[in-house]
């Protein structure tokens, strides 16, 4: 039996159970389901060019990661200051090491936000778990797993808070947006609608809230502000869609699926289920608007002037479609075994195909960069064209970031560099995406070296005129 009890705070009314024996075995499941596929062959999938360039830039010398990342970046400094410590070239583990940590620690943060909430916490839990998005950057050493954890952080305590009014949960919201915003600039949407969380209310309590989160964005302002500026002086963000309707469904289908056909069927079912939710807990319901649908919006309107808008721009509201999807079932539920078992495999059809290719994702270049690795020797030189691409150089085969050319491919539109410490033998491998059409001058084709086209990357073999 379950024992239910009613808190009353803050004008709000809390109702939380006692798990039974059921709900207790499924969380349980659920967590080790949800830890287990989060370091899943966590160093098996080679590295994404994001990840080698998270990778070549997180290791160099702590007192030049900010400037470099001002100059050829658009993110904050925090997440490469964090993996600095971890791995190097090639050592792919132990650079995504803390995306598994902070995507652990958000779905154990929402198993302590979800645990008393009967079978409706227990489905939040579970889609948490098995959640795609979060699955495929707990895999990813990129920065946001850790904008996840916050976010989670962040709408847990706001509830906490706006039910308890109590100034440790403000503190606690306040901390988890300071390290959001150090480490991925979108954490600002989140940032305006924090504010946003005292609604009417006019209490002191209410304005102290109001205060924290500008001191949050105030302090980031004034740290790394002016660097931001420069960022967005000089990014290059043009293959990012502007908002469109497509664009716009494709942002909240990425959060739930790694599949793009599906968009439509989970725009409807996210969005049924967030018109439910307001039955389940007006309270989370409230949130989900202001915490989700409010920075969505915004993310809409500033995407229709700025290349923005993408799944991963949402990352501090990853939280927000299962909660939408859990009062989904949880209707469905309490209306009809029938009903109930029609929905649970339409959601589970959305998310459970997924897991396998968020947990083993690998991008186009990656057979062609098997085959460099394996075919180059020492004192051959690698030229990657656009020369931008160099990080996959530096990870694959520890290719420093300004290397010494030599005089006969000074001219190459590439980045360039002999492999080893060999003298450059003559011959010269070169990695090139199809799209990107390499003018090679006076080098000539590798005798009997067949040009391999794999994924969308080709990989082929030249010789200078004098060798």
């Amino acid at each position: 039996m379950s024992t239910l009890c009613r808190v009353q705070t803050a004008g709000t009314t809390l109702r939380t159970t006692t798990p039974t024996r059921a709900q207790h075995l499924a969380l349980t499941a659920a967590v080790v389901v949800g830890v287990v596929l989060r370091w899943w062959d966590l160093g098996g999938p080679r590295a994404t060019f994001d990840e080698a360039f998270t990778g070549m830039y997180s290791h160099l010398p702590l007192a030049d990661i900010p400037g470099a990342l001002r100059d050829h970046d658009a993110h904050p400094p925090l997440d490469y200051l964090v993996r600095h410590w971890f791995g190097g070239p090639g050592s792919t583990f132990a650079l995504r090491f803390p995306s598994a940590v902070f995507a652990t620690a958000s779905l154990l943060v929402t198993v302590a936000w979800m645990r008393r909430r009967g079978w409706f916490g227990v489905t939040v839990v579970a889609l948490t778990s098995v959640s795609s998005f979060e699955l495929l950057y707990g895999h990813t050493a990129r920065m946001y797993a850790l904008v996840v954890l916050c976010g989670t952080i962040a709408v847990a305590g706001s509830e906490q808070w706006l039910r308890r009014s109590a100034p440790g949960w403000r503190w606690l919201v306040a901390g988890a947006l300071i390290v959001g915003l150090f480490d991925h600039t979108s954490t600002l949407l989140l940032a305006g609608a924090l504010v946003l969380v005292p609604g009417r209310r006019t209490d002191r309590e209410a304005w102290w809230w109001r205060g924290s989160m500008a001191g949050a964005i105030a302090v980031w302002a004034v740290v790394w502000g002016p660097s931001f500026l420069d960022q967005a002086r000089h990014q290059n963000s043009s293959w990012i869609p502007f908002t469109s309707a497509g664009a716009t469904v494709d942002a909240l289908n990425g959060l739930v699926t790694m599949y793009a056909g599906l968009g439509v069927v989970v725009l409807l079912a996210v969005g049924i289920g967030a018109v439910l939710l307001r039955d389940e807990d007006r309270t989370l319901s409230r949130l989900w608007v202001v915490l989700f649908l409010v920075p969505f919006g915004a993310a809409l309107l500033i995407g229709f002037e700025v290349h923005f808008l993408l799944p991963r721009t949402l990352a501090f509201a990853a939280w927000a479609p299962p909660l939408a999807l859990a009062a989904l079932v949880e209707r469905a539920r309490r209306f009809s075994v029938p009903v109930a078992a029609g929905v649970v495999l339409l959601v589970g059809v959305l998310v459970v195909p997924s897991i396998g290719p968020a947990i083993r994702y690998e991008e186009s270049s990656v057979p062609a960069r098997q085959a460099l690795r394996a075919a180059v020797a020492p004192g051959d030189a690698v030229a990657v064209h656009p020369s931008w691409l160099w990080p996959l150089a530096g990870w694959d085969l520890g290719a420093p970031r300004d290397p010494a050319v030599p005089a006969e491919l000074a001219d190459l539109d590439a980045f360039v560099f002999v492999v080893g410490d060999q003298p450059f033998d003559g011959r010269v491998w070169v990695l090139q995406p199809d799209t990107y059409a390499l003018p090679l001058g006076s080098l000539v084709p590798c005798d009997g070296v067949e040009a391999l086209h794999r994924g969308d990357y080709l990989l082929s073999c030249y010789v200078t005129p004098a060798t």
